[in-house]
């Protein structure tokens, strides 16, 4: 009885959305599992230039401002929601490239970001205490981590981007 009662405030909630949330909500919970699959049997590369395809040429107006920072951050929320839903939630760099591609598809440029855990916190320096993560930001705001992700990682001075973006 309380499965079905979760079910049911689950389908409440996703019936709550608007039309455009409801697609950014399934295209996340259809592509974490691809692109997490994808990243075990290809490169990161090619999994970059696979998603970059998939976006829609109208995207290509890239948008500014306050209004698309509210969005940017409404479809990170979804795509956590999809996220916790999802059977396959892949790691934080298939989840990273979810995010950055739903924002691209709308035409919100974004960055994903890579970095390493400080040297002060993964002492002592072994390969199991070597750590990396990744997120997304927009102009600057991360949308998928705590807002201080940069201060526990150093991230690389270059984000990550298609190959035909670079």
């Amino acid at each position: 009885m309380l499965q079905v009662m979760i079910l049911l405030r689950k389908i409440s909630r996703f019936q709550a959305l608007h039309a455009a949330e409801r697609q950014v909500f399934l295209s996340a919970m259809v592509l974490l599992p691809a692109v997490s699959l994808r990243m075990k049997f290809f490169s990161i590369k090619s999994t970059l230039t696979w998603l970059s395809r998939q976006i829609p040429l109208r995207a290509n107006g890239i948008l500014e401002g306050e209004r698309d920072l509210a969005q940017a951050r409404r479809t990170a929320g979804l795509v956590r929601q999809a996220i916790y839903n999802s059977p396959i939630k892949g790691e934080c760099l298939s989840q990273s490239l979810v995010l950055w591609h739903l924002l691209s598809c709308q035409g919100i440029e974004s960055e994903v970001r890579i970095g390493v855990q400080k040297e002060e916190e993964r002492l002592p320096l072994v390969a199991e205490n070597f750590n990396a993560h990744a997120w997304v930001e927009y102009q600057g705001e991360v949308l998928n981590d705590q807002p201080d992700v940069g201060q526990r990682y150093i991230a690389f001075k270059q984000a990550l981007a298609p190959p035909e973006q670079k």
